[in-house]
């Protein structure tokens, strides 16, 4: 019933208005942080940062914060919903604003077609400033409404200050091709910058195995895995980057660390959820990773995570014949693991920063 509601409330209420409301506690707080620019001269902003349950746009969030502070790089956040309730107060502070840092992710394409508006509407609003996109993943689904794409032309096109980051194969060759006149370059997802030592010990669990599988449109498996491993008497624990309700910023970190919390109570971790991979990558936790819709979880797996043995790709097409149990047992935790050599290709996203 009321995920009938608030479906109701977003087909009638202006957009403006629904970003009013998920800002909930944190309005004044954003209201100020906007107010406040010019104070201290011109400052450097981070926009379109999450307030909504994805933990794992928030796991990039506070990693673009954090490698932008090994840069030297003190930023203002502003959230995607602050963007759009304070739009004009931003307008009205545009001489104030120096670099502009738009938060990462999976979500530009027609698959998404609010936060792929509000990207656009972020390039026009700073198209006279340097823009710098942290790693990005673009999906066009052909069987939905095009025109989106058409517009993202016109609006990306000659924007020679503008520094367009990929994070996987594919939406590199469609920037490269698509968006003319654009700095473009391939870097990991920015949540490998993030570590997690200080939580990485962890009780070993062996018959328990996470399980983490999508539930929204970008979902493509429908098997039950649950039943494969049911039958050779795992015990399967359901584990989540969505977190319960949406996560304000003072909660963030928080959350972020139950969410991680949970990962390190499973031995081996089933997921067709891009940061739930990245996740296990990062925690050392094997991992069998199925593919979603926009196919991020194999271009990112192809480019970035071949090499670790730890984590195993399966075609959304095999997910039925695949034998879970050899695959448990073939895919060991680590007695070590190093993230250096893939992190060191931060150090060249540095340059555009």
């Amino acid at each position: 019933m009321i995920k009938i509601i608030k479906s109701n409330l977003k087909k009638i209420l202006p957009k403006r208005c629904q970003a009013f409301l998920k800002m909930g506690k944190d309005f004044w707080t954003l209201k100020n942080r906007i107010n406040n620019i010019g104070q201290s001269g011109v400052v450097d902003v981070l926009v379109g940062t999450p307030l909504h349950q994805n933990i794992g746009d928030h796991i990039i969030a506070e990693a673009e914060k954090q490698f932008l502070l090994r840069c030297q790089k003190e930023v203002i956040e502003i959230p995607m919903e602050a963007f759009v309730y304070f739009k004009g107060r931003i307008q009205n502070k545009i001489d104030y604003i120096g670099t502009v840092y738009i938060s990462g992710g999976g979500w530009l394409g027609n698959l998404w077609p609010e936060d792929e508006n509000n990207f656009l509407n972020m390039i026009k609003v700073f198209e006279n400033k340097r823009i710098v996109v942290f790693p990005q993943t673009v999906y066009y689904d052909d069987s939905l409404e095009s025109t989106l794409k058409k517009r993202e032309k016109e609006v990306l096109s000659n924007k020679s200050d503008l520094y367009f980051c990929a994070r996987e194969r594919t939406t590199y060759d469609y920037a490269k091709n698509n968006y003319v006149g654009v700095n473009v370059y391939l870097f990991p997802d920015i949540a490998f910058f993030e570590n997690f030592d200080d939580m990485l010990e962890r009780k070993k669990n062996s018959n328990v195995v996470g399980v983490c599988l999508r539930n929204d449109r970008e979902k493509d498996v429908d098997c039950n895995i649950s039943d494969q491993l049911k039958q050779h008497n795992y015990e399967i624990r359901k584990v989540n980057t969505i977190y319960p309700h949406r996560v304000h910023l003072a909660d963030r970190k928080q959350a972020i660390s139950k969410v991680v919390r949970d990962f390190l109570k499973c031995n081996c971790v089933i997921t067709d959820r891009l940061h739930a991979m990245i996740l296990s990558a990062i925690l050392g936790i094997p991992c069998i990773a199925i593919d979603n819709k926009t196919h991020k979880v194999r271009g990112i797996y192809d480019e970035w995570l071949g090499n670790f043995k730890w984590i195993c790709f399966v075609e959304k097409n095999k997910v039925s014949e695949m034998d879970i149990e050899n695959m448990i047992n073939t895919l060991k935790i680590p007695d070590s693991f190093d993230l250096d050599l893939l992190r060191s290709r931060f150090d060249d996203m540095r340059q555009i920063v």
